[in-house]
């Protein structure tokens, strides 16, 4: 029987270990046209898998009305996408979200949930709605139902095509870079009511397990932990300090769990494949949690791994080489399992000015394979003009990458094929190889919270910390 798997730090597909050739193509922003000529020029370049997002707006544009046939718009024919892949003898990776990102005006998730129901938009420490893109609300239990709804309809198709069913599906991931749509810091989101009543004393209450525990911590004398109040300003005493990291803390489990019912949906709906989350960020950026929610999932019993990214938004000199290495590294450091696979690779960026030149491919592939990446996916592969109105930024999304707008190969093309190419013939060598670090990093997660905690007191003195000041904007979009 077909299958895809993980054992220990494998992905194997049919039993044998996967080295994963991808390139990410969105079918929804290439015309339905056009994509098996795209779907053949990654077949020329090597590729072996294809990656995808699938926008929950793209799909149901207005309440209720669902086109995954291709009724209302070519390009949302996904099954045809799905059927094409699988006929030109690609293996898959879905992406249904809800916040998929790809810098989409809203990460994929509609509009219209936010606008018909303002309390599906989280709320930042003054309780006005978070600043810049807008972050979902997703511990209130009107927005869970309408991701639930979306899960209901978008999961059992995909699970008509999954590897056990003969399709090419291999890999199943939920939410991308899990985080309620970057929402990290210490007061930018979460300040919502279910937040606040239920979750996070819930939380309090199985990390301290008695009240007057917390108290002795605190330096207080809560009688309830429901009692205890999320923080809303900077930290000015070592009692302060203590309930910042614990908010922080806790932020980073919420969206474990959040990912883990996002988890569990997908597997009530049909998904039987391993689960991956991409560059889990939980609470701060750089590369995410990748050992704090790898341990989470582990705990939950669930089968997958997290993934991570690997760009050059700057030179491939000694510090463009050592970010490669952090991603691959972090991803590395997850006790969940599998291989460290990277699910984007880029020279370019979405933003013309952070674009670099090919030259940056050879030395950006070989660091992350010498680092001990066992699967890379080019994000995107193709470039493709886009409407101003879904996007956040310019209309030309990542052109040229490996593939230009007008579906011409470019230099990249030429540097993806020559390494694709080398991974396929070394490929189990390359499973099997693994190198002997010379020295050994340890961290543990308030290390990296400091930065939203403030300075110690003393260094407090001459100046005045504004939490207003501290909180993460993005200003590319209107709310």
């Amino acid at each position: 029987m077909n299958s895809s798997n993980i054992q220990g730090k494998s992905f194997l597909v049919n039993g044998v270990p996967f080295f994963v050739r991808g390139a990410e193509l969105h079918y929804f922003r290439i015309p339905a046209e056009q994509w098996a000529d795209r779907l053949q020029k990654a077949k020329d370049c090597g590729v072996n898998t294809i990656s995808t997002y699938i926008p929950w707006y793209f799909h149901e544009p207005q309440e209720g009305r669902i086109d995954f046939d291709g009724e209302s718009h070519a390009q949302r024919n996904i099954r045809k996408f799905i059927e094409l892949v699988s006929k030109s003898g690609f293996k898959c990776i879905v992406k249904p979200g809800p916040f998929v990102n790809s810098e989409l005006r809203y990460g994929g998730i509609p509009r219209w949930l936010f606008e018909s129901f303002p309390e599906t938009l989280s709320n930042r420490f003054d309780g006005k709605p978070c600043t810049g893109r807008p972050i979902p609300a997703e511990g209130e239990p009107i927005y869970r139902n309408y991701v639930y709804k979306w899960y209901s309809k978008i999961i059992p198709l995909l699970a008509e095509y999954q590897i056990d069913k003969n399709g090419p599906i291999i890999l199943f991931q939920p939410d991308n870079e899990l985080s309620a749509a970057w929402s990290y810091g210490l007061g930018n989101s979460l300040y919502d009511v279910t937040i606040l009543n239920k979750y996070w004393p819930q939380w309090l209450r199985e990390k301290y397990g008695d009240i007057t525990k917390l108290n002795v911590c605190y330096g207080t004398c809560f009688d309830d932990f429901r009692r205890v109040k999320a923080p809303r300003t900077m930290p000015s005493t070592k009692q302060d300090r203590r309930l910042c990291l614990d908010w922080m803390n806790f932020k980073r489990w919420f969206f474990a769990d959040w990912g883990a019912t996002l988890t569990q949906w997908a597997s009530e709906f049909g998904i039987t494949v391993p689960i991956i989350f991409n560059e889990p960020v939980a609470g701060f950026y750089d590369h995410g949690d990748h050992a704090g929610f790898g341990s989470v999932m582990k705990s939950k019993g669930i089968s997958g791994m997290t993934t991570c990214h690997t760009y050059s938004p700057k030179l491939m000199d000694i510090e463009g080489f050592r970010d490669i290495g952090i991603a691959v590294e972090l991803t590395k450091s997850s006790p969940w399992g599998g291989p460290a696979l990277s699910v984007e690779a880029n020279t370019d960026w979405y933003m013309p000015r952070m674009s670099r030149s090919a030259i940056n491919w050879e030395p950006l592939l070989r660091a992350g394979l010498g680092h001990g990446l066992k699967g890379i996916s080019i994000y995107p592969f193709a470039a493709e003009i886009v409407s101003g109105e879904d996007v956040i930024d310019d209309s030309a999304y990542f052109a040229p990458s490996c593939i230009d707008t007008t579906g011409n190969l470019t230099e990249a093309f030429a540097k993806v094929c020559r390494f694709y190419k080398f991974t396929n013939a070394w490929e189990k060598e390359l499973y099997d190889a693994y190198s002997v670090p010379e020295v050994t990093l340890a961290y543990y997660p308030a290390m990296r919270l400091l930065d939203f905690l403030g300075a110690d007191e003393p260094l407090n003195t001459s100046m005045e910390i504004s939490l207003t000041s501290q909180v993460e904007s993005f200003g590319a979009e209107p709310i």
